[in-house]
C-alpha cells in the first residue's frame, strides 16, 4: 500500500534512495551503514557514488568483512556502467607501501581474482609476499602465497603454483593454521588433478574435507566436495558425484556463495549431459549465464558458454547457434588473460 501510494514513480523512487543514502552517508562507519548505503545507492542508480564509497578502502574492508559477494555483485554493476575497479583502486596498485593496509590489499587481491583482472591481483600477491618475507610475518605469507599460487594455475603455470602451495603447507603445519591448510592441500590437488594424478589428488582433498568439517569451515567444504565430484565424475562415478555437487550446491546457498554455486550447477550440467538429460543440463547452464552476468565472472561465464555450445552442437543439432556461442567463450578467455581455458575451447 505504501509503495502504491508513495513510489509509482521511477523518480519518486530514486529520490527517496538518495535521502536515505544521505542520511547513512552522514553516519560514521558500522554495520548499519555499510549494510544499507552501498544499496540505496545501487537501488538510486547513484553509480559515481557507489563508485567513491566503495574505492575508500575503510569501507571497502568493512563491506568486504560484513559480505564479500555483495561488494562483488556491486563492483559488477559499476563495471557495466562503465565503471572501472581498476582506476579506482589506481592509488593503491601504485603505492609503495601497502602494508599499511593490509588486510585491505588482501581483500582487494581476492576481488580483482573473482571479478577477472588477474594481473592486478597477481601484482598485489607479490608486494605482500615479498614484504611478509622481510617482516617475518608468516601467517600473511602463508595467505598470500596460496592467492599467487591460484592465479599462476589459472595462467597455466602449474610447477611454480605447487612450489608456492608447497611452501604455503609447510609454513600453516608449522603454524598449526588449519584453515591455511586445507586451502594449501585443495590447492595442490587441483594441480595433481591437472597432472592426472588423480589417486593423490583425491587423498589431498579427502584431507582438506577432513580439517573443514573439524573447523566448520563451511567455505573451504563446498570448495573440497566440488573437486572430488570431478574427480569422481572422471572415474565413472557420476551418481556420488551428483550427491557432492548436491550438498556443495546447499552450503553454498546457505553461505551465500553464488560464484561457487554458479560453479556448481556447471558440474552438475556436464553430469547430465553425460546422462542425455539435455534440457536440465541446458536450464542450469542458461542459470549460470544469468548468474555470471550478474557477478561479472568471466570464467565461470565462458566455461557456460562453451558447454552450452556442446549441447547444442552434439545433442541439440544446432551448429550455427552453437559455433556463435563458442566464439564468444573464446573472445572473453582471451580478453581475460584466462590462457589455459582459451586453449580449452580452441
Amino acid at each position: 500500500a505504501i509503495h502504491s501510494m508513495y513510489l509509482k514513480d521511477d523518480n519518486d523512487r530514486k529520490a527517496y534512495h538518495l535521502r536515505l543514502a544521505n542520511y547513512f552517508e552522514k553516519k560514521e562507519i558500522n554495520p548499519r551503514k555499510v549494510d544499507e548505503l552501498p544499496w540505496q545507492l545501487a537501488q538510486a542508480k547513484a553509480w559515481q557514488g557507489l563508485y567513491d564509497l566503495l574505492a575508500h578502502l575503510p569501507f571497502f574492508e568493512a563491506a568486504w568483512r560484513a559480505n564479500e559477494f555483495e561488494v562483488k555483485a556491486y563492483w559488477a554493476m559499476l563495471e557495466n556502467n562503465s565503471l572501472s575497479i581498476v582506476d579506482a583502486y589506481q592509488p593503491v596498485l601504485k603505492s609503495s607501501n601497502l602494508y599499511e593496509n593490509k588486510n585491505s590489499v588482501w581483500y582487494l587481491t581476492k576481488l580483482f581474482a573473482d571479478i577477472g583482472h588477474p594481473s592486478e591481483a597477481f601484482s598485489l600477491c607479490e608486494y605482500l609476499v615479498k614484504y611478509c618475507r622481510e617482516i617475518g610475518d608468516n601467517n600473511g605469507l602463508q595467505t598470500s602465497l596460496g592467492g599467487q599460487a591460484l592465479i599462476l594455475r589459472g595462467w597455466g603455470r602449474l610447477d611454480e603454483a605447487m612450489e608456492l602451495l608447497k611452501e604455503q603447507e609447510k609454513i600453516c603445519r608449522d603454524l598449526g593454521n588449519k584453515e591455511g591448510l586445507g586451502a594449501s592441500l585443495g590447492g595442490q590437488a587441483l594441480i595433481l588433478r591437472d597432472w592426472g594424478r588423480l589417486d593423490e589428488a583425491m587423498e589431498l582433498l579427502k584431507e582438506q574435507k577432513r580439517i573443514c568439517r573439524e573447523i566448520e569451515d563451511k567455505e573451504g567444504l563446498q570448495i573440497s566436495l566440488a573437486n572430488q565430484s570431478l574427480i569422481l565424475k572422471a572415474r565413472g562415478k557420476l551418481g556420488e558425484a551428483m550427491e557432492l555437487l548436491e550438498e556443495q550446491e546447499r552450503i553454498c546457498r546457505e553461505i551465500g556463495n553464488k560464484y561457487c554455486l554458479q560453479k556448481s550447477f556447471v558440474n552438475q550440467a556436464l553430469i547430465l549431459m553425460i546422462l542425455k538429460n539435455f534440457n536440465k543440463a541446458m536450464e542450469l547452464l542458461k542459470k549460470v549465464e544469468v548468474i555470471c552476468k550478474e557477478l561479472r565472472d568471466p570464467e565461470c561465464l565462458a566455461i557456460s558458454l562453451i558447454n552450452q555450445a556442446s549441447l547444442l552442437s552434439e545433442d541439440m543439432c544446432k551448429p550455427r547457434d552453437a559455433i556463435s556461442l563458442a566464439e564468444e567463450a573464446y573472445r572473453i578467455a582471451i580478453e581475460h588473460g584466462l590462457k589455459a581455458l582459451a586453449e580449452q575451447i580452441k
